[in-house]
This record gives C-alpha cells, structure tokens and sequence, in this order.
C-alpha cells in the first residue's frame, strides 16, 4: 500500500506542476496580448488627437502665444486623453508641458518605452510628431 502511495502522490504532484506551467504560460501570454491591445489603444488613440491637437496648436505655434499652447496642453492632460504631455520644439525645447516635470525627470525617450516613474509605477511613453506648418 506504501508503494501505491507513493505512485499516487508523484502523480498528484506532476499533474500539479504540469497545471502550475501551464497556468504560467497562459498568464504571460494573456499578459502580452493585453499589452498589445492597450498599444493598439493608445495608438488609435493619440491617432485621432494628434489632428485636434495639430489644428488648436498651428495658429498658437505661429504667434508664440504660449498661454494658449500651455493652455491646449494642459486640457489634454486634464481631459483624460493622456497622464502627461510635453510639447518640444524641433531642437528639443520644452515649450510646455502638463504632468511631466522636466526638471525631475528629465527628457522622455523619443520612442515608445515603458518608464519607470519615481513613484514605482510604469507608464507607456511615446513620442507623437505634430504637423503644424502650413
């Protein structure tokens, strides 16, 4: 009866570990195809802002008036259509920014990264072009 035992037992724990594998394997794999849908997401996302934001900025950009380019940039944050915006100009300026802070955390990467916040979480950055002359 002790050798049955055992044999039941070695069973029990490959049939085990066999599920624990494979459990595993599923999270990572349902871990990436949700990180690719929310990629997907912001990418349609940032799309379909990109023209709005492009059109409320050309006319800011061309005088300079940077009250409402701050102003365009900081609705977008406030919005909810992103955690943080900073406008650069084409040598890599800041000219404004809502929910990022230069000073502390530097320039972001120009492609899409995940960055580690100083508070621990991570944020999926990316970098947007907007076409604003005329």
């Amino acid at each position: 009866m002790g050798g049955r035992l055992t044999f039941r037992l070695k069973v029990f724990v490959l049939a085990a570990a066999a599920m624990v594998l494979l459990a595993a394997a599923l999270t990572v794999v349902q871990d990436r195809m949700v990180g690719e849908a929310l990629s997907r997401q912001l990418d349609a996302r940032a799309s379909s802002v990109r023209p709005i934001l492009a059109a409320a900025l050309t006319a800011a950009l061309a005088e300079r008036d940077f009250a409402t380019i701050q102003a365009v940039v900081a609705e977008a944050v406030s919005g909810g259509s992103f955690a943080h915006m900073l406008l650069l100009d084409p040598s890599g300026q800041a000219l404004s920014a809502a929910g990022w802070d230069m000073a502390r955390l530097g320039r972001p990467p120009n492609e899409a990264a995940r960055f580690e916040m100083p508070d621990g979480d991570t944020r999926l950055l990316d970098s947007v072009r907007l076409d604003v002359a005329g």
